[in-house]
């Protein structure tokens, strides 16, 4: 049942105690997309806010860019809602030649000293992780299989999240 509803890869965490809102510490880290723009996560409190964590040579990560691109077009103009893409590995304008290549669209960052992928402790890419509008860790997955509807599994997360 499990690997028929979420995937051999992806793990779902529902965390619900305010041990995992975002600490204060992380006000302090900013990511950059490849033009300049920055962007403070803790900025965003009040949405829903999906990170994606990626690598161009992670071919899981690859995989699974189109299904993210048609979340994100989903939900890209809901207030309520931030999409994160967030490159730590590479030089930000090789991965957003790469990312244009496969028509790539969603918003993308570049965690370039990893403080931001230390701080939410990602040891393996894909990761993506789901904060609550409170600013709470909602969902984690790690990992990714070809059988997955990631565009299913990530709306019924945010639309359960943004449920009254």
């Amino acid at each position: 049942m499990f690997k028929g509803l979420l995937g051999w890869w992806w793990a779902v965490l529902i965390l619900g105690s305010s041990s995992c809102t975002l600490p204060g510490a992380l006000s302090h880290l900013k990511l950059r997309s490849s033009s300049g723009e920055s962007i403070n996560i803790p900025s965003l409190r009040g949405k829903v806010v999906i990170l994606d964590f990626w690598a161009s040579w992670c071919s899981p990560c690859v995989r699974i860019m189109p299904q993210l691109q048609h979340f994100y077009e989903r939900y890209q103009q809901h207030p309520k809602v931030a999409f994160v893409a967030i490159n730590n590995s590479e030089i930000p304008e090789e991965a957003e030649a790469f990312l244009q290549q496969l028509g790539i669209r969603y918003p993308n960052y570049y965690d370039i000293d990893r403080k931001t992928s230390a701080h939410f402790r990602v040891a393996g890419l894909p990761t993506t992780i789901m904060l609550s509008p409170k600013g709470e860790i909602a969902f984690i997955h790690r990992g990714f299989h070809p059988h997955d509807d990631v565009v299913a599994l990530l709306s019924r997360e945010v639309d359960a999240l943004l449920a009254p």
